[in-house]
Protein backbone atom coordinates (compact mmCIF):
# COMPACT_ATOMS: atom_id res chain seq x y z
CA UNK A 1 0.00 0.00 0.00
CA UNK A 2 3.01 2.13 0.68
CA UNK A 3 4.63 1.80 -2.55
CA UNK A 4 1.27 2.42 -4.60
CA UNK A 5 0.61 5.86 -2.27
CA UNK A 6 4.44 6.96 -3.12
CA UNK A 7 3.92 5.93 -6.58
CA UNK A 8 0.85 8.29 -7.27
CA UNK A 9 2.79 10.85 -5.41
CA UNK A 10 5.15 10.48 -7.68
CA UNK A 11 2.71 10.78 -10.57
CA UNK A 12 1.22 13.75 -9.44
CA UNK A 13 4.59 15.66 -8.57
CA UNK A 14 5.18 14.98 -12.08
CA UNK A 15 1.71 16.51 -13.11
CA UNK A 16 2.16 19.56 -11.03
CA UNK A 17 5.54 20.05 -12.58
CA UNK A 18 4.12 19.69 -16.02
CA UNK A 19 1.45 22.09 -15.81
CA UNK A 20 3.47 24.50 -13.95
CA UNK A 21 5.95 24.64 -16.95
CA UNK A 22 3.33 24.45 -19.55
CA UNK A 23 1.44 27.47 -17.68
CA UNK A 24 5.12 28.99 -17.91
CA UNK A 25 5.52 28.44 -21.59
CA UNK A 26 2.03 29.48 -22.18
CA UNK A 27 2.79 33.21 -20.22
CA UNK A 28 6.28 33.83 -20.72
CA UNK A 29 6.37 32.88 -25.04
CA UNK A 30 3.76 35.55 -26.08
CA UNK A 31 4.62 37.96 -23.64
CA UNK A 32 8.53 37.41 -24.86
CA UNK A 33 6.77 37.83 -28.66
CA UNK A 34 5.13 40.90 -27.83
CA UNK A 35 7.83 42.17 -25.83
CA UNK A 36 10.07 42.02 -29.04
CA UNK A 37 8.12 43.56 -31.31
CA UNK A 38 7.37 46.41 -29.03
CA UNK A 39 11.00 46.81 -29.28
CA UNK A 40 11.93 46.23 -32.61
CA UNK A 41 8.81 48.94 -33.39
CA UNK A 42 10.35 51.31 -30.88
CA UNK A 43 13.92 50.87 -32.43
CA UNK A 44 13.06 51.54 -35.57
CA UNK A 45 10.66 54.57 -34.65
CA UNK A 46 14.14 55.93 -33.05
CA UNK A 47 15.83 55.43 -36.16
CA UNK A 48 13.16 56.94 -38.24
CA UNK A 49 13.14 60.09 -36.72
CA UNK A 50 17.06 60.21 -36.72
CA UNK A 51 16.96 59.91 -40.42
CA UNK A 52 14.65 62.32 -40.67
CA UNK A 53 16.29 64.61 -38.99
CA UNK A 54 19.63 64.32 -40.74
CA UNK A 55 17.34 64.30 -43.67
CA UNK A 56 16.66 67.79 -43.27
CA UNK A 57 20.27 69.02 -42.95
CA UNK A 58 20.81 67.17 -45.95
CA UNK A 59 18.30 69.04 -48.08
CA UNK A 60 19.96 72.51 -46.76
CA UNK A 61 23.29 71.65 -47.79
CA UNK A 62 24.90 70.75 -44.33
CA UNK A 63 26.31 67.70 -42.84
CA UNK A 64 24.56 66.10 -40.44
CA UNK A 65 27.24 66.01 -37.41
CA UNK A 66 26.44 63.95 -34.49
CA UNK A 67 24.02 61.52 -36.57
CA UNK A 68 23.99 57.83 -36.99
CA UNK A 69 23.33 58.22 -40.09
CA UNK A 70 24.84 57.75 -43.90
CA UNK A 71 24.17 59.80 -46.64
CA UNK A 72 24.81 58.23 -49.94
CA UNK A 73 24.63 60.54 -53.21
CA UNK A 74 24.55 59.93 -56.74
CA UNK A 75 27.76 60.17 -57.74
CA UNK A 76 29.23 57.61 -55.48
CA UNK A 77 30.76 59.21 -52.68
CA UNK A 78 29.24 58.79 -49.29
CA UNK A 79 29.53 60.69 -45.71
CA UNK A 80 28.80 59.50 -41.85
CA UNK A 81 29.03 56.20 -41.04
CA UNK A 82 30.98 54.24 -43.44
CA UNK A 83 28.97 51.61 -44.89
CA UNK A 84 27.92 49.31 -47.64
CA UNK A 85 25.66 50.72 -50.59
CA UNK A 86 23.23 48.37 -51.05
CA UNK A 87 20.72 47.27 -53.50
CA UNK A 88 18.28 48.96 -51.46
CA UNK A 89 20.09 52.03 -51.27
CA UNK A 90 19.65 52.09 -54.99
CA UNK A 91 15.99 52.02 -55.32
CA UNK A 92 15.56 54.89 -52.46
CA UNK A 93 17.99 57.19 -55.12
CA UNK A 94 14.97 56.63 -57.18
CA UNK A 95 12.85 58.80 -54.89
CA UNK A 96 11.60 55.95 -52.51
CA UNK A 97 11.14 56.00 -48.75
CA UNK A 98 10.76 52.72 -46.95
CA UNK A 99 12.68 50.20 -44.31
CA UNK A 100 14.26 47.90 -45.30
CA UNK A 101 16.03 43.60 -44.17
CA UNK A 102 19.94 43.73 -43.67
CA UNK A 103 22.36 41.82 -43.35
CA UNK A 104 22.18 42.73 -39.45
CA UNK A 105 18.99 44.28 -38.76
CA UNK A 106 16.93 47.02 -40.75
CA UNK A 107 17.51 49.84 -42.45
CA UNK A 108 15.65 53.10 -43.17
CA UNK A 109 16.11 54.74 -45.96
CA UNK A 110 14.81 58.22 -46.64
CA UNK A 111 15.59 59.96 -50.02
CA UNK A 112 16.72 64.25 -49.92
CA UNK A 113 16.20 65.32 -54.16
CA UNK A 114 16.75 68.86 -55.33
CA UNK A 115 20.71 68.59 -54.81
CA UNK A 116 23.76 69.71 -56.98
CA UNK A 117 24.66 66.10 -56.66
CA UNK A 118 21.36 65.22 -57.60
CA UNK A 119 19.12 62.68 -55.07
CA UNK A 120 21.18 61.94 -51.62
CA UNK A 121 19.53 59.05 -50.05
CA UNK A 122 19.82 59.10 -45.52
CA UNK A 123 20.26 56.10 -44.25
CA UNK A 124 19.87 54.71 -40.00
CA UNK A 125 20.72 51.38 -39.21
CA UNK A 126 19.08 49.35 -36.21
CA UNK A 127 21.24 46.10 -35.59
CA UNK A 128 20.15 43.67 -34.10
CA UNK A 129 21.71 44.88 -30.57
CA UNK A 130 19.88 47.69 -31.33
CA UNK A 131 16.77 46.61 -32.22
CA UNK A 132 15.90 45.49 -28.65
CA UNK A 133 16.41 41.81 -28.41
CA UNK A 134 18.95 41.83 -25.32
CA UNK A 135 16.50 44.33 -23.71
CA UNK A 136 13.31 42.72 -24.79
CA UNK A 137 14.65 39.11 -23.07
CA UNK A 138 16.78 40.94 -19.83
CA UNK A 139 13.00 42.81 -19.32
CA UNK A 140 11.19 39.86 -19.69
CA UNK A 141 13.36 37.89 -17.37
CA UNK A 142 12.93 40.83 -14.64
CA UNK A 143 8.49 40.18 -15.46
CA UNK A 144 9.21 36.60 -14.42
CA UNK A 145 11.68 36.96 -11.21
CA UNK A 146 8.73 39.65 -10.34
CA UNK A 147 6.03 37.51 -10.75
CA UNK A 148 8.20 34.56 -8.90
CA UNK A 149 8.82 36.88 -6.18
CA UNK A 150 5.49 37.58 -5.57
CA UNK A 151 4.17 34.29 -5.77
CA UNK A 152 6.79 32.58 -3.26
CA UNK A 153 5.96 35.97 -1.28
CA UNK A 154 1.91 35.00 -0.82
CA UNK A 155 3.04 30.93 -0.33
CA UNK A 156 5.61 32.07 2.44
CA UNK A 157 3.41 34.39 4.13
CA UNK A 158 0.64 31.67 4.06
CA UNK A 159 3.04 29.81 5.75
CA UNK A 160 4.01 32.22 8.46
CA UNK A 161 0.66 33.59 9.12
CA UNK A 162 -0.77 29.85 9.33
CA UNK A 163 1.63 29.00 12.23
CA UNK A 164 1.64 32.65 14.10
CA UNK A 165 -2.04 32.65 14.55
CA UNK A 166 -1.68 28.56 14.95
CA UNK A 167 0.27 29.60 18.33
CA UNK A 168 -1.90 32.53 19.64
CA UNK A 169 -5.15 33.10 18.60
CA UNK A 170 -6.13 29.86 17.39
CA UNK A 171 -3.97 28.24 20.19
CA UNK A 172 -5.79 25.02 21.13
CA UNK A 173 -6.02 20.83 20.65
CA UNK A 174 -5.54 19.89 17.01
CA UNK A 175 -9.42 18.64 15.93
CA UNK A 176 -9.19 15.82 12.88
CA UNK A 177 -9.90 16.81 9.40
CA UNK A 178 -11.35 14.08 6.75
CA UNK A 179 -11.54 15.04 3.09
CA UNK A 180 -13.28 12.82 0.41
CA UNK A 181 -10.90 12.77 -2.53
CA UNK A 182 -11.97 12.08 -6.19
CA UNK A 183 -10.97 9.21 -8.12
CA UNK A 184 -7.35 9.25 -9.18
CA UNK A 185 -7.55 9.51 -13.10
CA UNK A 186 -6.75 11.35 -16.01
CA UNK A 187 -9.43 13.69 -16.21
CA UNK A 188 -11.52 13.94 -19.94
CA UNK A 189 -10.96 16.16 -22.27
CA UNK A 190 -14.70 17.17 -22.10
CA UNK A 191 -14.52 17.99 -18.14
CA UNK A 192 -11.47 20.30 -18.99
CA UNK A 193 -13.07 21.93 -22.13
CA UNK A 194 -16.25 22.72 -19.68
CA UNK A 195 -14.78 23.70 -16.54
CA UNK A 196 -12.82 26.12 -18.95
CA UNK A 197 -16.24 27.65 -20.51
CA UNK A 198 -17.12 27.60 -16.87
CA UNK A 199 -14.33 29.98 -15.69
CA UNK A 200 -14.57 32.02 -18.84
CA UNK A 201 -18.11 32.64 -18.23
CA UNK A 202 -18.21 33.69 -14.56
CA UNK A 203 -15.13 35.73 -15.30
CA UNK A 204 -16.89 37.74 -18.60
CA UNK A 205 -20.47 37.83 -16.45
CA UNK A 206 -18.36 39.05 -13.67
CA UNK A 207 -16.43 41.63 -15.73
CA UNK A 208 -19.66 43.05 -17.11
CA UNK A 209 -21.42 43.62 -13.64
CA UNK A 210 -19.09 44.51 -11.23
CA UNK A 211 -16.20 45.95 -12.86
CA UNK A 212 -18.58 47.94 -15.34
CA UNK A 213 -21.02 48.59 -11.77
CA UNK A 214 -18.02 49.88 -9.67
CA UNK A 215 -15.97 51.95 -13.35
CA UNK A 216 -19.37 53.68 -13.50
CA UNK A 217 -19.92 55.21 -9.68
CA UNK A 218 -16.13 55.94 -9.57
CA UNK A 219 -16.32 58.27 -12.63
CA UNK A 220 -19.53 59.94 -10.96
CA UNK A 221 -18.11 60.50 -7.40
CA UNK A 222 -14.51 61.82 -10.10
CA UNK A 223 -17.33 63.83 -11.86
CA UNK A 224 -19.43 65.49 -9.72
CA UNK A 225 -19.50 67.83 -8.37
CA UNK A 226 -18.36 70.28 -11.12
CA UNK A 227 -15.21 71.96 -10.99
CA UNK A 228 -14.78 75.65 -10.82
CA UNK A 229 -12.99 77.03 -14.34
CA UNK A 230 -9.18 76.83 -13.61
CA UNK A 231 -9.90 74.21 -10.70
CA UNK A 232 -8.71 70.29 -10.93
CA UNK A 233 -11.59 68.07 -11.25
CA UNK A 234 -10.42 65.27 -9.46
CA UNK A 235 -9.39 68.10 -6.59
CA UNK A 236 -12.71 68.97 -6.89
CA UNK A 237 -14.96 65.98 -6.37
CA UNK A 238 -16.29 63.55 -3.87
CA UNK A 239 -13.69 60.88 -4.77
CA UNK A 240 -10.95 63.51 -4.84
CA UNK A 241 -11.64 64.36 -1.17
CA UNK A 242 -12.16 60.54 0.21
CA UNK A 243 -8.39 59.90 -1.79
CA UNK A 244 -6.71 62.78 -0.21
CA UNK A 245 -8.19 61.58 3.07
CA UNK A 246 -6.63 57.86 2.52
CA UNK A 247 -3.03 59.32 0.99
CA UNK A 248 -2.40 60.78 4.28
CA UNK A 249 -2.25 57.27 5.33
CA UNK A 250 -0.86 55.34 2.04
CA UNK A 251 1.75 58.23 0.98
CA UNK A 252 4.41 56.51 3.52
CA UNK A 253 4.75 53.20 1.11
CA UNK A 254 5.03 55.08 -1.91
CA UNK A 255 0.97 55.76 -2.49
CA UNK A 256 -0.10 58.59 -5.07
CA UNK A 257 -3.71 59.61 -4.95
CA UNK A 258 -4.78 57.83 -7.55
CA UNK A 259 -3.40 54.33 -6.26
CA UNK A 260 -5.01 55.12 -2.72
CA UNK A 261 -8.18 55.96 -4.82
CA UNK A 262 -7.94 52.77 -6.75
CA UNK A 263 -7.62 50.90 -4.04
CA UNK A 264 -11.39 51.24 -2.42
CA UNK A 265 -13.29 49.98 -5.67
CA UNK A 266 -10.41 47.05 -5.39
CA UNK A 267 -11.92 45.48 -2.33
CA UNK A 268 -15.38 44.70 -5.01
CA UNK A 269 -12.71 42.68 -7.46
CA UNK A 270 -9.20 43.25 -7.54
CA UNK A 271 -9.52 43.59 -11.53
CA UNK A 272 -11.30 46.71 -10.93
CA UNK A 273 -7.98 48.56 -9.56
CA UNK A 274 -6.77 48.62 -13.22
CA UNK A 275 -10.21 49.99 -14.53
CA UNK A 276 -10.41 52.82 -11.69
CA UNK A 277 -6.78 53.89 -12.02
CA UNK A 278 -7.89 54.33 -16.12
CA UNK A 279 -10.83 56.47 -15.20
CA UNK A 280 -8.90 58.58 -12.61
CA UNK A 281 -6.51 59.29 -14.93
CA UNK A 282 -8.74 59.49 -17.57
CA UNK A 283 -10.94 62.80 -15.27
CA UNK A 284 -7.68 64.31 -14.49
CA UNK A 285 -6.30 64.11 -18.31
CA UNK A 286 -9.38 65.87 -19.23
CA UNK A 287 -8.38 69.31 -17.44
CA UNK A 288 -5.12 69.24 -19.47
CA UNK A 289 -5.39 68.97 -23.35
CA UNK A 290 -6.34 66.72 -25.51
CA UNK A 291 -3.26 64.99 -26.26
CA UNK A 292 -2.82 64.32 -22.42
CA UNK A 293 -6.74 62.59 -22.67
CA UNK A 294 -5.87 60.49 -25.61
CA UNK A 295 -3.16 59.07 -24.07
CA UNK A 296 -3.46 55.35 -22.92
CA UNK A 297 -3.00 54.16 -18.93
CA UNK A 298 0.12 52.61 -19.59
CA UNK A 299 2.50 56.04 -20.31
CA UNK A 300 -0.08 57.95 -17.70
CA UNK A 301 1.46 55.49 -15.50
CA UNK A 302 5.07 55.68 -16.72
CA UNK A 303 5.18 59.48 -16.22
CA UNK A 304 3.34 59.23 -12.73
CA UNK A 305 5.05 56.15 -11.08
CA UNK A 306 8.06 55.53 -9.97
CA UNK A 307 9.67 51.69 -10.06
CA UNK A 308 9.28 51.35 -5.93
CA UNK A 309 5.36 52.59 -6.23
CA UNK A 310 4.70 50.00 -8.93
CA UNK A 311 6.68 47.34 -6.67
CA UNK A 312 4.78 48.17 -3.70
CA UNK A 313 1.59 48.33 -5.86
CA UNK A 314 2.63 44.48 -6.80
CA UNK A 315 2.67 43.87 -2.83
CA UNK A 316 0.23 45.45 -1.27
CA UNK A 317 -2.37 42.74 -3.87
CA UNK A 318 -0.37 39.74 -2.26
CA UNK A 319 -1.75 40.29 1.07
CA UNK A 320 -4.90 42.77 0.80
CA UNK A 321 -7.94 40.79 1.17
CA UNK A 322 -9.10 39.45 -2.16
CA UNK A 323 -13.01 41.00 -2.52
CA UNK A 324 -15.95 41.60 -0.67
CA UNK A 325 -16.81 38.32 -1.62
CA UNK A 326 -14.59 36.14 0.06
CA UNK A 327 -15.20 38.27 3.23
CA UNK A 328 -18.73 37.67 3.28
CA UNK A 329 -18.40 33.89 2.64
CA UNK A 330 -16.33 33.91 6.38
CA UNK A 331 -19.23 35.91 7.35
CA UNK A 332 -21.53 32.78 6.28
CA UNK A 333 -18.93 29.93 7.79
CA UNK A 334 -18.02 31.55 11.09
CA UNK A 335 -21.62 32.94 11.87
CA UNK A 336 -20.41 36.49 13.03
CA UNK A 337 -18.67 38.94 12.17
CA UNK A 338 -15.91 38.58 14.32
CA UNK A 339 -13.55 36.76 12.67
CA UNK A 340 -14.29 38.40 9.20
CA UNK A 341 -13.39 41.65 10.63
CA UNK A 342 -10.09 39.74 11.94
CA UNK A 343 -9.14 39.04 8.63
CA UNK A 344 -9.66 42.27 6.95
CA UNK A 345 -7.56 43.92 9.98
CA UNK A 346 -4.80 41.63 9.73
CA UNK A 347 -4.43 41.18 5.76
CA UNK A 348 -4.77 44.88 5.62
CA UNK A 349 -1.59 45.19 8.02
CA UNK A 350 -0.12 42.44 6.21
CA UNK A 351 -0.91 44.51 3.05
CA UNK A 352 0.62 47.99 4.43
CA UNK A 353 3.49 46.30 6.03
CA UNK A 354 5.01 44.60 3.26
CA UNK A 355 4.16 47.20 0.38
CA UNK A 356 6.16 49.54 2.52
CA UNK A 357 8.99 46.88 2.96
CA UNK A 358 9.05 46.76 -0.84
CA UNK A 359 8.87 50.52 -1.40
CA UNK A 360 11.25 51.35 0.71
CA UNK A 361 13.99 48.65 0.06
CA UNK A 362 13.58 49.64 -3.49
CA UNK A 363 14.43 53.21 -3.08
CA UNK A 364 17.22 52.53 -0.62
CA UNK A 365 18.28 50.21 -3.51
CA UNK A 366 18.43 53.25 -5.80
CA UNK A 367 15.61 51.36 -8.06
Amino acid sequence: MSGFLAGVRGQLNVLVAATTSLVLIAFLVPMGLLLRRAADDRAVTTATIEAQSAAALVALGQIPPDHDVTVFYADGHQTGIPAQRTDSVSLALQGWAFTAKSGDGVEVLIPVGGLPEGTAVVRANVTQQQDGVIQTWVTLALLGLVLFALYVAGIVGAFIVALVLRRTVTKGSAGGFIMELPKYQWPPLRDILLGLWQRAWIFLRRAGTIIFTVSVVLWLLLSFPRAAPGENQVDASFAGHIANGLQVVLEPIGFNREISLALIPAMAAREVAVASLATTYAVDAGNKDDDAEAQGLIPKLQAAWSLPTALAFLAWFVFAPQCLSTIAVARRETNGWKWPLFMLAYLFALAYIFAGITYWSAVALGL
